[in-house]
């Protein structure tokens, strides 16, 4: 809901739409009776749900009252947003004619994530229908929703104060520990069901800490010594070391996946960027014919080849695909494309022609040094 502007600002308007769903029907006529009706947004099998909390009922009675108190006897129209897939388009569907039902008129568009994001930073919505494929730890699910600073409010706060270092760190600090708290409940459930020790892999995209979040290495380093110092619930371990310590387990295959959107590749594989791979397919086999041609050499060759190396690299960075998929500063991902492929296309002549130019290798070397002792024949 937008609580911040429009008719959805008032709580009344709020429940009165939750009153006039039916959840039950919901269930049983778009998920062929496979779900449970929630009490909250942590399902009543998780560790944090409070069972004291009941569903919303359906009430299409205390609906129009509601809407009445708040000034809309006779209804009212509604604008929002539902994800474009088959599955949430069904749920949308059914949601948008219950609430015709008692008067309420909900525009909903069927939209990319990345539209709907859009739509809610501009707060261009009144309730929008989304989904939470699994909640694990409640904090960031709950803080990102709820907290005046989360994420999904998108910086609509008041508090502009300059940063203030001293409680950067003791805030870090404060959710470690509430890190390491959310883990040794969760190691106590699986525990209490499983024949062996728990492990939970957790990984991070590197450039999370420092780049998106300034104090994430500071919050890693004050993780890691509460669990040294501060417990004896958990430690930290590889999964090597893990495998060492439980050579029994059971086998899987894992599914192709990714996080982005719908679980799968689409936002690297789709109409605004999906020309990109030709090339980089055969700038990938011209680096394996460098790699077989060149096996040995030094000086200016060997940095040609390593340079064309990089550029290949940096023209691969799924970054860029992405970019033209959200359709956020298309121009720069779709030049970086074509840059890093230009060059290494002119490095690959150059090189088979053994015609290097010493001064420009030397200037796009200065320009794109990723990976500063990079060996070309690693790509072999």
């Amino acid at each position: 809901f937008n609580h911040v502007k429009g008719p959805c600002k008032d709580p009344r308007i709020r429940k009165a739409i939750s009153h006039a769903i039916d959840r039950k029907a919901l269930i049983a006529g778009t998920q062929f009776g496979l779900a449970r009706s929630a009490s909250c947004f942590l399902p009543g099998d998780h560790w944090a749900h409070n069972p004291n909390l009941e569903p919303v009922p359906y009430d299409p009675e205390l609906t129009k009252r509601l809407l009445k108190e708040a000034g809309f006897p006779k209804g009212l129209t509604i604008g929002g947003t539902s994800f474009s897939t088959q599955d949430a388009n069904t749920v949308a569907v059914a949601i948008k004619s219950m609430l015709l039902e008692v008067g309420i008129d909900w525009k909903v568009d069927s939209l990319e994530p990345a539209a709907i994001s859009d739509r809610h930073k501009n707060l261009e919505f009144d309730m929008s229908f989304t989904g939470q494929p699994y909640i694990q730890d409640p904090d960031p699910t709950f803080t990102g929703r709820y907290h005046p600073q989360g994420g999904h409010h998108f910086g609509r706060t008041d508090n502009k104060e300059p940063y203030n270092p001293q409680a950067a760190r003791e805030k870090a600090s404060e959710h470690a520990g509430n890190f390491l708290f959310n883990r040794q409940k969760q190691i106590e459930h699986l525990h209490g069901f499983l024949d062996k020790e728990p492990i939970i892999v957790s990984p991070y995209d590197a450039e999370l800490y420092g780049h998106w979040w300034f104090e994430g290495p500071m919050w890693l380093d004050y993780l890691i010594r509460k669990i040294h110092f501060d417990q004896d619930t958990i430690k930290m371990i590889t999964p090597s070391e893990y495998l060492l310590e439980n050579p029994r387990n059971q086998v899987i295959t894992p599914s192709m996946s990714s996080w982005g959107w719908k679980g799968f590749s689409e936002v690297w594989l789709q109409g605004t960027n999906d020309w990109i791979y030709r090339h980089l397919h055969i700038a990938s086999q011209r680096m394996t014919e460098l790699v077989k041609k060149y096996p040995k050499v030094n000086g200016v060759m060997e940095r040609a080849l390593n340079q064309a190396l990089r550029e290949l690299l940096l023209a691969q960075s799924s970054d860029w695909a992405f970019i033209m998929a959200t359709d956020t500063h298309v121009s720069y991902a779709q030049k970086r494309t074509k840059d890093h492929m230009l060059r290494f296309n002119k490095l690959y002549e150059d090189i088979k022609n053994n015609n290097i130019d010493v001064n420009w290798l030397a200037d796009i070397e200065s320009k794109d040094n990723l990976f500063p002792d990079i060996d070309y024949k690693v790509h072999k």
